[in-house]
């Protein structure tokens, strides 16, 4: 259960370890006394002005009642960094009901359960001081009792908060850090003048191989991108998101996708009311076949979530969205960066042209029966499954297996009573690409809202 009580949790931090206190960190929580505080996180971004939605406390609050198949969010815990007067940051962090998996590659062997304080997209809004830091985590250390972990999503190996981490005595008092996967290539597309200074990056021939999947898919009848950005637009564009999620993969093989429409409409249309929501829906001859989730801020687009309908899949129905909204971002309200958010896939990496290391940071706190045991199961499956894919690899064995394991999941999902348009005689599930054509995340959850 989450903490109860209401009223913030003042807790006065030296970052030096000296009497001076420079930093003091108070927490409020949405089952206490957080709407009183409201302000002056409101206040703080309006000093800011940096334009970042996920530093907003209007989209914390959308992210916070969203529904997630696996993940309850019970609490929200927002610690405000101060020093003196004024407010230095605010770091909102969701405390949530959320099991620990266990798993060999795509295939979970036990689910732990797990209380968790989530921090999303791997963004703190503190200063890039020493100081600031340590007095957070000397805050989290103090609640310690009342969570089993801290997951901090896709946090970039050179910022402030990995170095941090990695490197700052009182973490690593109060904390054991493990790592759910090695640092990875996180994807992002430097947008630059114009779409073709942009398809510059591919030689001529694979150009013309894009423009042939999208012309092969347009045979099969009239296609359609539709950007969805108003509220009035969210319940058919869920509607249609829907029927195309339980027929991918992700659906029946991770447990993910869209499993509550009602929660997801009210989700969507809250970022839509803030000007954020930026999604897309492909179909061919009024048929949809694949969605993006997606957001925009002043400077960013963000890559939420992806699917396509496994019965168009001989038909790169994934690949083709994405050409299509690079195509739509170019011409209206071009961000600065399409960033592929969390998670790495060979698709991400085709589309690329700008990247950086990243990795997701679980924080077990020291000392607590619970956590060390969970950490310790949790380690132990990670190092089997490390040590079976590496054989596997050895053994020419990995890929024939997760293409095995993923067709027979769409199979499952096409059993289904809802076969969501796709066209009859195609050739099967198998992908007719180089890479896989579908969103190629590591980890199914989606975490972002």
């Amino acid at each position: 259960m989450a903490p109860a009580g209401a009223g913030s949790v003042g807790l006065g931090v030296s970052g030096r370890g000296v009497s001076e206190q420079r930093y003091t960190v108070t927490v409020a929580r949405h089952s206490g006394d957080l709407e009183a505080h409201l302000p002056r996180w409101r206040e703080r971004r309006t000093q800011t002005d940096d334009g970042l939605l996920t530093r907003d406390p209007d989209f914390a609050m959308s992210f916070f009642r969203e529904s997630h198949p696996k993940i309850r969010r019970e609490d929200l815990w927002v610690f405000f960094v101060t020093r003196g007067a004024e407010i230095a940051g605010c770091v909102p962090l969701f405390y949530v009901d959320w099991p620990l998996e266990c798993s060999f590659g795509e295939i979970t062997l036990a689910r732990l359960p797990q209380r968790r304080l989530l921090l999303p997209f791997g963004d703190v809004d503190l200063p890039d001081e020493a100081e600031a830091y340590d007095a957070l985590f000397a805050a989290l250390a103090g609640a310690a009792g009342r969570f089993d972990s801290i997951f901090a999503e896709d946090v970039g190996t050179g910022s402030f908060l990995w170095r941090h981490v990695h490197e700052s005595a009182l973490v690593r008092r109060h904390f054991r850090i493990s790592l759910p996967q090695p640092p990875k290539p996180h994807s992002l597309i430097r947008m630059g003048a114009s779409l073709e200074d942009y398809l510059d990056k591919w030689s001529p021939r694979t150009r013309r191989t894009l423009s042939r999947k999208v012309r092969k898919l347009r045979e099969k009848g009239e296609l359609e991108l539709r950007r969805v950005s108003a509220p009035a637009q969210v319940p058919d564009f869920v509607r249609s998101a829907a029927a195309v999620s339980r027929n991918s993969y992700q659906y029946a093989l991770f447990g993910a996708g869209m499993r509550d429409e009602s929660a997801e409409i009210r989700t969507l249309a809250s970022v839509a009311e803030h000007g954020w929501l930026r999604s897309y829906l492909l179909s061919s001859g009024g048929r949809p076949c694949s969605y993006m989730i997606g957001y925009q801020d002043r400077h960013k687009f963000y890559y939420i979530d992806v699917a396509y309908d496994g019965g168009w899949g001989h038909l790169s129905p994934g690949t083709v969205l994405q050409y299509l909204v690079l195509e739509d971002l170019f011409a209206e309200r071009t961000p600065e960066v399409f960033d592929f958010c969390g998670g790495h896939g060979e698709h991400k990496v085709f589309f690329q042209n700008e990247q950086h290391p990243g990795a997701d940071l679980l924080l077990f706190p020291r000392g607590r029966v619970r956590p060390a045991l969970c950490r310790a199961a949790y380690t132990s499956s990670r190092e089997a499954g490390r040590l079976a894919s590496s054989l596997l690899e050895r053994a020419r064995l990995k890929g024939p297996l997760r293409r095995a394991i993923r067709s027979a999941s769409r199979i499952v999902g096409r059993a289904g009573p809802d076969r969501g348009g796709a066209p009859a005689g195609g050739p099967g599930p198998t992908e007719a690409t180089a890479y896989p054509d579908s969103d190629g995340e590591a980890r199914p959850e989606r975490l972002s809202p």
